[in-house]
């Protein structure tokens, strides 16, 4: 693998810990060699609420979106807990993305490096605020399973609270009479 320009001196982890070598395994995961949302290549920014990995010019659309939505650190920069890098170690792109990206319909097109910045943040926005791709649980038994995957991405987070706002509908029986999400334009 080349120098990916990582500078693991710049990396502040308590005394002792390995935290830097930790992170920078963290990008050869696959889907985290790649930005979570535009697919640009060696991200160096993460969101520790969510735990994806997502490239310098999506990081600004996440820190727009506010601490109480996305907490985003630089993978270099900043300073990282061993918590932190745990939870950033249970998630990562392909878990994150197999739940936001889920129900995406196929008309709607995934931005790319190239994508405005117009078109980045609408996109984070439907993703990460709205939840516009995630799929809505239909039976009280997918219900349970999805519950109990937040507990466990609840247990996994740095952050104290669970990267999920609370679903929009929180009976199953009213699954079948949601209104459907309006779609990216």
């Amino acid at each position: 693998m080349a120098d990916s320009g990582w500078n693991s001196s710049r990396m502040s982890c308590p005394s002792g810990s390995n935290g830097a070598a930790k992170l920078k395994r963290l990008l050869t995961l696959p889907g985290n060699r790649r930005c979570a949302d535009c697919g640009a290549p060696d991200p160096q920014w993460a969101s520790l609420t969510f735990g994806s990995i997502f490239c310098i010019r999506c990081s600004g659309v996440h820190r727009s979106l506010g601490t109480t939505v996305s907490r985003v650190r630089s993978l270099e920069l900043d300073r990282w807990t061993p918590a932190q890098v745990k939870s950033l170690k249970t998630r990562g792109n392909d878990l994150v993305n197999g739940i936001l990206e889920n129900d995406v319909p196929s008309h709607v097109h995934k931005p790319t490096p190239r994508s405005s910045f117009e078109e980045l943040t609408a996109w984070i926005q439907a993703k990460y605020v709205e939840q516009r791709f995630r799929p809505t649980p239909k039976t009280a038994a997918e219900w349970a399973r999805f519950e109990a995957e937040d507990a466990r991405l609840l247990c996994d987070s740095a952050i104290g609270h669970s990267p999920w706002p609370a679903r929009r509908d929180a009976r199953p029986e009213a699954a079948h009479t949601a209104q459907p999400h309006q779609v990216l334009r």
